[in-house]
């Protein structure tokens, strides 16, 4: 399947050591200004994208950019950019932010954000953790993840999962 991914998501499945399991799952792809904020923290987490095989940098047309960029709400540069590709493509975009996911899903854009990719990771077997483990590592990583949402993402992993935790 292909996706594509905005800065957020890697940035924090990197901080779990996700990123080599993604391209089990993904043909990767990640707009300019995605590579752009990723290259200006070269050592901080999301920066390892760049030495990945399957990982493609892809730029949007400019129709697509005027499509996305039309209407509220406002999403910043890289979201802009995902969706764009995301739409041009009739790929999945990754994004965790909740306009540009509002967004997203207003242009009939298939999104999903870091904790469905978690969910899928676990799934194909390519977790080195529990998943509440990785909820916690989330949390720690800086995403911010309320009590309740823990609980709800749990509920549902669960019931996906058949039980597993």
């Amino acid at each position: 399947m292909v996706a594509v991914f905005d800065a957020g998501p890697l940035i924090y499945l990197d901080a779990l050591g996700y990123l080599p399991a993604l391209g089990g799952l993904y043909r990767i792809i990640i707009p300019n200004a995605v590579a752009d904020e990723l290259e200006r923290r070269p050592e901080a987490f999301g920066g390892d994208i760049f030495s990945m095989e399957n990982v493609e940098l892809r730029s949007p047309t400019a129709e697509d950019m005027r499509v996305v960029a039309s209407g509220p709400p406002t999403i910043d540069a890289g979201e802009l950019e995902v969706i764009s590709l995301a739409l041009g493509m009739e790929a999945l975009a990754v994004i965790d932010d909740r306009r540009g996911v509002r967004r997203a899903s207003r242009l009939g854009v298939p999104v999903v954000g870091t904790l469905v990719v978690l969910v899928e990771l676990h799934r194909a077997g390519a977790a080195r953790r529990a998943f509440a483990e990785d909820l916690d590592a989330l949390d720690e990583a800086g995403m911010y993840l309320t009590d309740v949402l823990k609980r709800r993402v749990m509920e549902r992993y669960r019931e996906i999962a058949g039980g597993a935790s």
